[in-house]
């Protein structure tokens, strides 16, 4: 079966700079999101926690990263009292390192498969891990994308329409207020639901309800009509106060890493 990402890249060409690979590679891992299981979803996100701009010494001597998980911390993520703790990791290390990202080698001009992990063995109850200065580049690009860690609640939309919105409406708080094309052309949506009925009921009516359960925003909007046509979307933007109580008890793991935000 062909490798999802490879099938991504491929029906849109190409035809890539290394930012955009970053940046596909980032959509991949929000929008695509069935293609992870929660477990593997639990692992990139202790990684890209403990990824940190002194990484970008590796990335400019080409060198690898190399993480350990000590036993108790893998307990605190993947606490499971069906099934043993080896078997969930055996799983993780099959599906992460099968999945590869496609990068252009700047000297070679070649498209190159690099898996997203290198190395992964578990090893006296410790988990060991490797992967690729070119995977910290896109960790770092994830982070400064979401510099208040708010890829968390990204990563639990199930929708991609409701992961783009959240990633243009998390930047705000309060009123702001979108054209309805510019709105489309943030959420990369520009040539779809041309009729506003189909817009609104598809993804602004279902992506706004799903964000409002799931993440730490909630979302209040209505429409700005000009001579009987809809113009513009106001949104009215609050923090989702019980969804953060509910995510800070469901998630402690988040408090556990000592999450660090990029400077």
């Amino acid at each position: 079966m062909i490798d999802p990402m490879i099938k991504l890249i491929n029906e849109k060409n190409l035809n890539y700079s290394n930012r955009a690979i970053l940046q596909v590679f980032q959509h991949y891992l929000i929008e695509h999101r069935a293609y992870f299981t929660d477990n593997e979803l639990k692992l990139v996100g202790f990684i890209l926690d403990q990824t940190s701009l002194d990484d970008f010494e590796l990335v400019k001597i080409g060198a690898k990263k190399e993480l350990k998980i000590s036993a108790p911390i893998l307990q605190k993520l993947f606490e499971n009292k069906t099934v043993p703790l080896s078997t969930i990791l055996e799983e993780i290390g099959s599906g992460l390192l099968s999945r590869h990202l496609i990068i252009r080698n700047i000297l070679t001009e070649e498209f190159e498969l690099v898996p997203i992990l290198s190395y992964f063995k578990l090893e006296n109850s410790d988990l060991y891990l490797k992967y690729e200065s070119i995977i910290i580049q896109v960790l770092l690009d994830i982070r400064a994308k979401h510099p208040n860690g708010n890829w968390h609640h990204v990563i639990k939309l199930n929708s991609s329409n409701a992961s783009s919105l959240y990633m243009v409406l998390g930047k705000y708080f309060g009123e702001v207020t979108f054209d309805l094309e510019m709105l489309k052309e943030e959420m990369r949506l520009i040539g779809n639901y041309g009729r506003y009925n189909n817009f609104k009921q598809k993804v602004l009516d279902q992506s706004i309800k799903e964000i409002n359960i799931k993440t730490n925003i909630y979302v209040k909007w209505k429409e700005i009509i000009v001579e009987r046509k809809v113009v513009q979307i106001k949104f009215n933007i609050r923090k989702n106060n019980q969804n953060l109580k509910d995510q800070a008890q469901k998630y402690n793991w988040v408090s556990l890493l000592g999450y660090r935000t990029l400077k």
